[in-house]
């Protein structure tokens, strides 16, 4: 216990260095006091787990853990895709689907404060400006989030303008902030859930956890092992993440019924059918890949079995011949996802590509889109993904919410509607209420018939030879503000897997890119994944 100690006193120390040298305006201490426990016994106990010491470090005794090949696993799993393409719109009838996410809600927000400040979110201390540089009433852009009341005035303005038939939520709803409380964390998730059900009578709205709705936020335990977090405040986080599934999971049980809401229950994930319009909806709960939950320091090995269970969700829905959609809040195949779960995730989107007719996923608070390319073959585009924009002016963004169009036939989205708020213009008369406007249309804006595969095939091909359509593009990334990364990057990045970004950057334009710590350090800290076989402790 003696020689941990020492370990732990010297490794925390030097992380703090690290983070002081490298992030100098990140709280670090106060991150290391949050998480310092969860990254060293999750590092310790993951290379003196016995089975790893003894047969891969000391190796004096059999193995008892088999690694995995990423390569046999991606071959294994598409080797069965049937040769099946999506279908054709047939445009007879139409639904409407809404898409809120990263409201990241602030009830201690307040006008006429401070705008720029130290912390990490700003806008809550007033403000002894003389410079007219203060926090507006509906909101601020820069480093603040979202009023309770602007929240409140888009479900309003949504029940009363947009039709809507049913409502995917996905995530992010607490503010950006490390010191608030985990009761903090469930009361605004129930504000949310509250003004839907308000505002939203009888619409189903199904809900996936970001990386902020957790206390601390960005972790989440997927198998927790009190042995291993046994001090007091890692007891404290296990007992808050139990309350937290379990209050979500009655408050969402009449959206999501009593199955999938046990289900969430249990696991942080479910899927759940519409009867009414025919498709499946599977929510991921993507802190499993996110690579800033320190949880996954311990045994980075598919968290909670999830990418186990959606194989057996999707191969049930191919035998029911369901159409599905996939949400979530961290894009697989970002920057901010595993690369072992990704390619993995993007392994089972290709093999049951024929099914799966939307994916919606958040988290970048920006407008954008990506695509999967084959593994069998590279130059074939399978699915497609939609990226939405933010709720939160937080990151310099006009308040946004999208509402998709979707062919009623094949359930294949024809075009989506881009709502957003005019902030500055809203602030200038705080007792008029708000009205968000329609941004654009993605087929009229961008001159395109469908939002098919070979629309967006296209759309990424033009966004590299078009100034005038990647000047739209980049407009509209940043939620009317522009700041969209320079075309080879958005044209790399928007491929479904963090290597196929590296390798075009690297083979289409010679950009050679330096991954930051956390696609390094902290994805060489977790290591490869591996099977316990049935000699494992």
């Amino acid at each position: 216990m003696l020689l941990k100690n020492t370990w732990e006193k010297a490794f925390l120390k030097w992380l703090l260095d690290y983070c002081e040298k490298t992030s100098p305006k990140l709280e670090c201490k106060n991150v290391l006091d949050k998480y310092g426990a969860i990254i060293f016994d999750s590092i310790y106990y993951h290379y003196l787990d016995p089975n790893f010491f003894c047969g891969f470090v000391i190796l004096v005794c059999p193995p008892t853990m088999e690694p995995m090949n990423l390569t046999e696993d991606i071959q294994r799993i598409v080797k069965n895709k049937p040769q099946i393409p999506l279908p054709t719109p047939t445009r007879k009838s139409t639904f409407k689907v809404l898409q809120v996410t990263d409201i990241h809600l602030d009830p201690q927000y307040i006008a006429n404060a401070t705008v720029s400040c130290s912390e990490t979110l700003c806008c809550r201390k007033p403000s002894n400006s003389t410079d007219g540089k203060v926090s507006g009433y509906w909101g601020t852009l820069g480093s603040c989030d979202l009023p309770l009341r602007t929240a409140e005035q888009m479900a309003m303005f949504i029940s009363k303008n947009v039709e809507v038939d049913f409502v995917i939520w996905t995530g992010d709803n607490s503010q950006h902030d490390i010191d608030k409380t985990s009761n903090e964390n469930i009361d605004n998730t129930l504000l949310l859930s509250s003004l839907f059900k308000t505002h939203l009578p009888g619409v189903t709205v199904y809900p996936s956890l970001g990386n902020h709705e957790t206390y601390p936020l960005e972790v989440w335990n997927f198998k927790d092992n009190p042995k291993i977090y046994s001090r007091p405040e890692e007891r404290t986080y296990a007992k808050n993440q139990a309350q937290f599934q379990s209050t979500f999971s009655s408050n969402w049980k009449d959206w999501l019924g009593a199955q999938s809401s046990q289900e969430f229950s249990k696991n942080g994930f479910y899927s759940s059918y519409n009867q009414k319009y025919g498709v499946r909806i599977i929510s991921l709960n993507t802190n499993a890949c996110h690579n800033e939950n320190f949880y996954l320091l311990l045994d980075p090995t598919d968290p909670g079995d999830m990418l186990t269970w959606l194989n057996k969700t999707l191969a049930q829905s191919e035998q029911n011949k369901e159409s599905v959609y996939i949400i979530g809040h961290v894009p697989p195949g970002s920057s901010d996802c595993f690369p072992e779960w990704s390619n993995r995730f993007s392994a089972l989107v290709e093999r049951y590509s024929h099914l799966i007719r939307g994916q919606f996923f958040g988290h970048f608070h920006s407008d954008s889109f990506f695509i999967y390319k084959s593994y069998l073959n590279k130059n074939e585009t399978v699915n497609l993904g939609f990226l939405a924009p933010s709720m939160t002016p937080n990151s310099n963004r006009n308040p946004s919410f999208r509402v998709y169009e979707i062919d009623f036939d094949t359930k294949l989205p024809i075009n989506y509607y881009q709502y957003r708020l005019n902030l500055t213009k809203a602030n200038l008369d705080p007792t008029q209420p708000l009205q968000w406007e329609i941004a654009y249309d993605f087929l009229g804006t961008y001159g395109y018939k469908d939002l098919g595969i070979a629309t967006f095939d296209d759309f990424r091909n033009q966004i590299l030879k078009n100034q005038t359509l990647y000047s739209i593009f980049s407009l509209n990334y940043g939620a009317g503000l522009g700041g969209a990364p320079r075309k080879e990057n958005v044209y790399c990045g928007s491929l479904s897997t963090i290597d196929q970004n590296y390798a075009c950057l690297q083979q289409t334009f010679n950009i050679t890119v330096e991954p930051g710590i956390k696609q390094t350090g902290l994805e060489l800290a977790s290591g490869i994944w591996f099977n316990k076989t049935s000699k494992a402790n």
